[in-house]
């Protein structure tokens, strides 16, 4: 964030670094990485809309280790499910133009897979991984 607010860089992609900065006017959103526009942001267009086939997630997850007891899984699981209905939890994510993206536990270990193979190439690409 010091780096866009000091000419150093132009664009910047982690809402929640930018997003109080746009609240109080010292930077504008260009486009957002969501598959739709958001409500608080109705007038900014997505990625896609500007022809950049591209949709970002910022998924935050909780992993344990391996044969971790399925009580302990189920406790914690059912904790953070429970979290996600608190309103204040919503007022946060929305502050930072997240939006809620409750998987259940076979939806986030599919997408955590999916994740792995889609990104390891890029990464492997980038040198920030060995093939």
């Amino acid at each position: 964030m010091q780096a866009l607010l000091s000419d150093q860089v132009h664009f910047l992609a982690d809402a929640s670094q930018w997003a109080p900065f746009v609240d109080n006017g010292r930077c504008r959103i260009l486009a957002l990485a969501t598959e739709k526009r958001l409500a608080k942001c109705k007038d900014v267009p997505t990625l896609i809309e500007r022809g950049i086939n591209v949709v970002g997630q910022s998924p935050y997850g909780i992993v344990g280790p391996k044969g971790m007891p399925p009580e302990v899984v189920d406790s914690i699981y059912l904790a953070f499910k429970d979290a996600m209905g608190e309103p204040k939890v919503n007022e946060y994510l929305e502050k930072f133009l997240q939006l809620p993206w409750y998987k259940n536990l076979a939806e986030y270990r599919a997408f955590v897979e999916r994740c792995y193979v889609e990104v390891k190439p890029l990464l492997i690409k980038a040198g920030l991984a060995q093939g």
